[in-house]
């Protein structure tokens, strides 16, 4: 009976020391994610400022922006106009000849039409007369300057 009583004692005192050894082991676990959670707050609190400060930065561009903004698809369109009229001789003031009659014209204005995968070309010219007519560039016959 002594023997038991003791056994029990013994494992009931290595139960406890061993609760105790577990508690400290969660405490200072908790502790150190604590730490590590207030360590990764501080970064992001430093990023958030960051950025924060970029943003007011990147909203005073878009206000200072905003006026240009509604003119951007018209510079989208000049560019396609341009990059289409590249290979082709003929720019508004220039003189040619109509191939039917080879009389001269004045090429008042080049249009550039289509869409995202093909486009035309189309010119405006002025007869002698001073009428307008539409043409194809090919129905002109460049004349160099």
């Amino acid at each position: 009976m002594k023997k038991l009583i003791i056994t029990l004692l013994g494992v009931l005192t290595l139960s406890v020391i061993l609760t105790g050894l577990w508690v400290k082991f969660l405490r200072d676990d908790v502790a150190f994610e604590k730490t590590k959670n207030e360590k990764t707050c501080a970064e992001r609190d430093k990023y958030v400022n960051l950025y924060n400060g970029k943003s007011e930065l990147a909203d005073s561009l878009a206000m200072a922006n905003l006026v240009l903004y509604s003119q951007k698809q018209l510079t989208l369109v000049m560019n396609y106009r341009d990059s289409a009229l590249n290979t082709y001789p003929y720019h508004p003031g220039d003189i040619a000849l109509m191939k039917p009659d080879s009389s001269r014209v004045l090429i008042e204005d080049v249009i550039v039409g289509g869409g995202r995968f093909n486009y035309y070309v189309e010119c405006v010219v002025r007869k002698r007369d001073g009428t307008r007519e539409t043409v194809f560039p090919e129905a002109l016959i460049y004349l160099k300057k």
